[in-house]
């Protein structure tokens, strides 16, 4: 006997989404933000990560929020943009709305550096 699961990719993915995942380096500090992508309304944020793999120069600051809170779910003063490291902040954040998740650039000029972020929900 197989069995079958009655819900469609689509709906398994709105009640279990992925982590928003991506990659970005020095070049697209100057546009101010980066769109990571979408937090399904009623899912919680369980953690947000900046993983630098390369150095920023250029006292870059990272946060991590939405439209209007940019330090929502990761200040600045929650990572170090200069070191090599993961960076995690612990979130516990349940969007009422699906809501766009950007990584902001509020302050520095890099000439240099790469990282990830990544939004982990429930």
């Amino acid at each position: 006997m197989e069995l079958r699961n009655p819900l469609s990719k689509y709906q398994l993915d709105v009640l279990r989404p992925r982590p928003l995942v991506v990659d970005f380096d020095w070049s697209d500090v100057s546009g101010g933000n980066l769109l990571m992508g979408i937090c399904p309304a009623g899912h919680l944020i369980d953690k947000t990560v900046i993983d630098v793999s390369v150095p920023f120069d250029g006292s870059l600051q990272i946060t991590v929020g939405d439209s209007v809170a940019q330090g929502r779910l990761q200040a600045a003063s929650d990572n170090v943009p200069d070191e090599v490291g993961r960076y995690e902040a612990r979130n516990d954040y349940e969007y009422a709305l699906d809501t766009e998740i950007f990584l902001f650039f509020p302050s520095g000029i890099p000439t240099i550096g790469s990282g990830r972020a990544i939004v982990y929900f429930d």
